[in-house]
C-alpha cells in the first residue's frame, strides 16, 4: 500500500472540501463586504497594497480558512430558511412538506436504491454531485440575496438620501426580483433531483 506523504495528505484533504462550500463562503464575504459599504459609506470598491509582503501569504491561509467557516456558516443558515420555507413549523403536521411545494417537487418516497446507484456508477454519482451543487448554490444565492436586500433597506433608511423612499421601494423591488428569479431556479433543481431519484430507484441492475 502506498504511503501518502505529507504535501499529498494536505492536498487530499481539500479535495474532500465541498464546492457549494467555498462558493457560499465567497458569497458570504461579498454580502459582508457589501454590508460593510453601505452602512458605513466606505468606498465598494476595496483599496489595495501598492506592494507585496510575506505576511501577505499568511493572510491569504487565514482568509481561505475563513472563507470555509464562513460557507458552513452560510450553508447552516441558508438550511434554517430552506425548512421555513419549505415545511409547516407549527400544528399536528409539524415539520412536513408545505402541500405547494410538495406538489411541485414531488419528492421520492424513498431514495435507497438511487443511493446505490451513486455508489455502484461513476456516472450516476457525477450526475447527482452535478444536480446537487445546483441545488445547493441555487438555494444559498436565494439567501444571500434576501438578507443583502434587506441590509441595503436598512441603510437606506438610516442614511435617507434625496428620494430615499422611491429609492427604497426601487431596491426592495430590484432584490426581490433577483431573489424570486434564483428561488425558482432552486425550486426547479429541487423537482429535478427528486426526478432523478425516482427514476435511478426504478432503473434495475444488471
Amino acid at each position: 500500500m502506498k504511503e501518502l506523504s505529507p504535501q499529498s495528505s494536505f492536498i487530499s484533504s481539500f479535495d474532500a472540501v465541498e464546492p457549494n462550500v467555498v462558493i457560499a463562503g465567497l458569497e458570504g464575504v461579498a454580502v459582508a463586504w457589501i454590508a460593510y459599504a453601505v452602512l458605513a459609506g466606505v468606498p465598494l470598491a476595496p483599496k489595495f497594497p501598492d506592494g507585496w509582503k510575506w505576511s501577505y501569504t499568511v493572510y491569504a491561509i487565514f482568509g481561505t480558512l475563513g472563507i470555509l467557516v464562513l460557507g458552513l456558516m452560510v450553508e447552516g443558515l441558508a438550511d434554517l430558511f430552506e425548512r421555513g420555507v419549505t415545511r409547516k413549523l407549527w400544528g399536528s403536521q409539524r415539520g412536513k412538506w408545505r402541500g405547494w411545494y410538495n406538489k411541485f417537487t414531488k419528492p421520492p418516497s424513498d431514495w435507497g436504491r438511487a443511493q446505490r446507484w451513486m455508489w455502484k456508477s461513476p456516472q450516476a454519482s457525477h450526475e447527482f454531485a452535478r444536480r446537487r451543487l445546483r441545488l445547493l448554490v441555487a438555494r444559498n444565492t436565494t439567501f444571500c440575496l434576501l438578507v443583502l436586500t434587506g441590509i441595503i433597506a436598512v441603510a437606506i433608511c438610516l442614511q435617507r438620501p434625496h428620494w430615499w423612499f422611491c429609492v427604497l421601494i426601487i431596491e426592495i423591488a430590484a432584490g426581490l426580483c433577483f431573489t424570486t428569479l434564483f428561488m425558482w431556479i432552486w425550486f426547479r433543481a429541487q423537482r429535478g433531483w427528486n426526478k432523478a431519484i425516482r427514476e435511478a430507484g426504478e432503473i434495475k441492475a444488471p
